[in-house]
């Protein structure tokens, strides 16, 4: 009796690693096929997607000290919102267009590896450009 159950559990312990041993290789096959990343960093993205809304915002708050004091018929310029009396200074990495006008301020953020770029409009609301959008104001 002793020699069959030991027998019977070795042969559970053989069949038990073998379907682990194929499961496993099966596995890194799958994995070293696919044409997808293993790591796909999504913080990443959304850590620029906040960055370039921060610098927008940090920008249009900014421009509104400058017409503050210099009138809001002035045309607030990257000249004066990176000016250490406004105390803007940009991030790394983003790309930012901005100026105007209280009336007609307007301007437009994104990250240089990122696809997404967001745009600020004279009330200061910022909006995430559609790529439909982003090739119109590219063409005008």
């Amino acid at each position: 009796m002793r020699w069959t159950l030991s027998l019977t559990a070795l042969l559970v312990l053989f069949f038990s690693a073998s379907i682990g041993f194929i499961g496993a290789t099966h596995q890194t096959a799958w994995l070293i096929g696919s044409d997808r990343p293993l790591i796909q960093r999504t913080w990443g993205i959304k850590a620029y997607e906040y960055n370039a809304r921060s610098n927008l915002r940090e920008i249009y708050l900014a421009c509104k000290a400058y017409w503050a004091v210099h009138g809001s018929e002035n045309s607030c310029t990257q000249q004066f919102y990176k000016s250490i009396a406004y105390g803007y200074i940009p991030s790394a990495e983003i790309v930012v267009r901005a100026g105007g006008n209280k009336n007609d301020f307007h301007g437009i953020a994104g990250h240089i590896n990122g696809d997404s770029w967001y745009w600020i409009n004279p009330k200061g609301e910022i909006s995430k450009l559609e790529m439909a959008e982003l090739n119109t104001k590219k063409q005008s």
